[in-house]
């Protein structure tokens, strides 16, 4: 009885024993599962903030893609207009070349003609009967004389028509110049706000650039990281497999089943790395589509040298440039003095406060129209006052009133 008491109580020892450890190993695969939920938690964190910073580089490009075409056709406009002034301005200058040719020849001819017609006069008073009343060679000259008026009057109307078509064309050549000159500074300030616009596109496909290498190195450490944990858990998990089935008892059918449920969770987590893999993959591709796009859209406007209107003066504009990339107007050193750093953060806040109030004016612009207001009604003021305030004037004999009380 003795040793059935022992048995018994060995058996008893080793079961709660077993039952303990069981227990342990069952704590230990709960707090393993919580872990791997927490880490999945991260991860799927992780991706929502990598897709919407995605897409928001999608919208921005976007956009710049809208600009840049909007642009475009705006400078197929102006360049249209260009060569229709050109092209005017070619038949001006053809017609004015025409009466001015038309002119001379006209001008050559009627030299020509009055040369004869003196030579006529000449010849006919050489052979002309001197004893003769003269009555032949008054009606020759008469009729010569009447020939002379009509030539000269001729000649008048062709200098009057010339003078006008001269001062059409040169009135025709004013305004053209004017317009073309005009059309040119246009242009110009268009191209330097195009090559503003593209020096701002690239810094913004750079900037682009480094936040996708960014994400792409942080997806790469999360994963690296999660796959070394679930390694970790993958060899934990053996060893207590290996533990509970060299201590299973009667119970090793649950024991088992509990096993076989671990690792078919095991395989799921593994499917679910899988499909965050390939996840991660159709976003990498995605992120380099888009830049091959923005990439093309910029060969595309520098191919056509084409200029556009300044953008940077709009507000979504505004909202794209870096301002962490702006550095401070002075900057601290530990070898300054109280003094100089109380200066230096004045400094710094001034051109804190303008750079705000720049962006600001630049956002908006009813609030520049209301600053060039108010500048223009002071000077206003101030130009009146200067001219109509007259200083009271005394005489000689004035004496301050006695601002004493007896």
């Amino acid at each position: 009885e003795q040793l059935n008491e022992s048995l018994r109580t060995s058996a008893e020892a080793n079961t709660s024993t077993t039952n303990d450890t069981v227990e342990d190993y069952r704590q230990q695969i709960r707090q393993l599962e919580g872990d791997l939920q927490m880490e999945r938690e991260a991860l799927k964190a992780t991706q929502s903030q990598t897709m919407a910073q995605i897409g928001r580089l999608e919208d921005n490009q976007k956009s710049l893609v809208d600009e840049i075409s909007i642009l475009q056709r705006n400078i197929a406009v102006e360049k249209s207009a260009n060569q229709e002034l050109e092209v005017r301005l070619k038949n001006a200058l053809k017609m004015s070349e025409d009466v001015d040719r038309d002119y001379n020849e006209f001008k050559v001819k009627a030299n020509k003609t009055l040369a004869d017609k003196d030579e006529l006069i000449r010849a006919l008073k050489s052979t002309g009967d001197p004893d003769g009343t003269g009555e032949a060679d008054d009606a020759v000259k008469r009729v010569l004389q009447s020939q002379c008026d009509a030539m000269v009057l001729e000649i008048q109307e062709l200098r009057e028509k010339y003078e006008s078509v001269r001062r059409q064309l040169d009135r025709v050549n004013n305004e053209d110049v004017v317009a073309l000159t005009t059309r040119v500074h246009s242009l110009e300030e268009q191209l330097a706000g195009e090559q503003q616009v593209r020096q701002d596109v690239e810094l913004e496909l750079r900037q682009s650039r480094d936040e996708s290498r960014y994400f792409q190195e942080d997806l790469h450490q999360t994963r690296q990281s999660l796959e070394s944990r679930i390694g970790d858990r993958d060899v934990e998990i053996e060893k207590l497999r290996k533990q509970v089935v060299s201590k299973r008892s009667g119970n090793a059918e649950e024991y088992e089943q509990r096993f076989r449920n671990l690792t078919e969770n095991l395989i799921q987590k593994q499917t679910i790395v899988e499909s965050l893999t390939s996840e991660k993959h159709s976003l990498s591709l995605q992120l380099e589509r888009s830049e091959q796009r923005l990439r093309d859209a910029l060969a595309n406007s520098q191919k056509s040298a084409e200029v556009s209107i300044g953008i940077h003066h709009s507000p979504s504009f505004t909202n794209l440039v870096n301002r962490s990339s702006v550095r401070p107007l002075v900057e601290d050193y530990p070898e300054d003095g109280n003094v100089t750093r109380r200066v230096k953060r004045a400094y710094g806040q001034i051109d804190a406060f303008s750079i705000r109030l720049g962006n600001f004016l630049r956002a908006y612009p009813s609030a520049r129209a209301a600053a060039l207001v108010y500048v223009f009604i002071l000077h206003i003021w101030v130009a009146f006052v200067l001219i109509y305030y007259e200083p009271e004037q005394h005489g000689p004999n004035f004496k301050m009133p006695d601002m004493s009380t007896d």
